[in-house]
């Protein structure tokens, strides 16, 4: 889904919690800026955790259960652009945190012993719990520079995103999944040691695993893993896997089956006559399936 393109009814991002009771994700508001909200399965109510004022994306649960990490385009640092007279935003995003406790802050608040943080404590499991009342004013930026930030992921006490060093006309088509040049920096951020590291060496993409605990980066068409841990210590991209004898099989008829049933999908969900011209739609996908 392309971010200059959005409509206020779409959601291009989003992500479990950890005890997968609560879903993160960004909707569109009518001002063009995408809003943090929190749907509770329990409850089966939606949440907005940010409002409108600025432009908010990737929000992401840390696998510890404490906080909800987004990125925020709320840096008003204006420069001058010396031949034309124009205000430029360069760095716009900053790196957000959310307290989903209430009574608790981060260990990055400077002078506040109540933060205090250890590794220990950083692994150590805590019942997951979102105290939604006054979770507006637990938000805070993490102390790292602002930048052009994209594709955040968050791990157990450990945030990750990509940056570039300026945002092109070109780069908005690939907010939510970098493009084909391996031209982004790999930012990780440790809670406990409140610190930044970015790797030497940039890439094309990453990925968590499902734990938050393995990452998977491509650089160009190469693949290489690597702990989260060993690539904050290192700053290095891990082992290359070997794919020359990978294989696969593929099902051409489920595949045809699948493209169809989602073509018929879209159709049915986003069709401007909610009546299909007076079609039964439904029939109507059975009838060309079977085809």
């Amino acid at each position: 889904q392309l971010k200059n393109d959005e409509f206020f009814w779409e959601i291009s991002d989003y992500a479990w919690s950890p005890d997968s009771r609560w879903v993160c994700y960004t909707k569109v508001a009518y001002n063009r800026n995408s809003v943090v909200w929190l749907y509770s399965l329990d409850q089966r109510k939606a949440f907005d955790i940010t409002g409108d004022f600025y432009d908010n994306l990737n929000p992401c649960f840390d696998a510890g259960g404490g906080y909800l990490y987004f990125l925020s385009s709320r840096n008003f640092d204006v420069h001058m652009d010396f031949y034309e007279d124009n205000h430029i935003l360069s760095a716009p995003y900053q790196v957000m945190a959310v307290g989903l406790r209430a009574g608790e802050k981060p260990p990055f608040l400077d002078g506040d012993e109540t933060a205090k943080m250890d590794k220990a404590d950083a692994a150590a499991p805590t019942p997951f719990r979102i105290d939604l009342e006054g979770i507006g004013a637990r938000i805070w930026p993490l102390p790292v520079d602002p930048g052009n930030y994209l594709c955040l992921k968050a791990s157990r006490g450990k945030v990750a995103w990509l940056s570039m060093p300026a945002f092109t006309e070109d780069d908005y088509d690939y907010i939510f999944r970098p493009g084909p040049e391996s031209k982004y920096t790999l930012h990780i951020f440790d809670m406990a040691d409140r610190k930044e590291v970015a790797l030497e060496e940039t890439l094309r993409d990453y990925r968590l695993s499902a734990n938050g605990e393995q990452v998977i980066l491509q650089k160009e068409k190469a693949f290489h893993v690597a702990s989260l841990e060993s690539l904050f210590k290192s700053r290095k991209p891990g082992d290359k896997l070997n794919l020359d004898t990978l294989t696969y099989t593929v099902e051409p008829r489920q595949e045809w089956a699948q493209i169809f049933t989602e073509t018929w999908r879209w159709y049915r969900d986003f069709f401007y006559d909610p009546g299909m011209h007076g079609q039964d739609w439904k029939a109507l996908g059975e009838q060309y399936r079977a085809c």
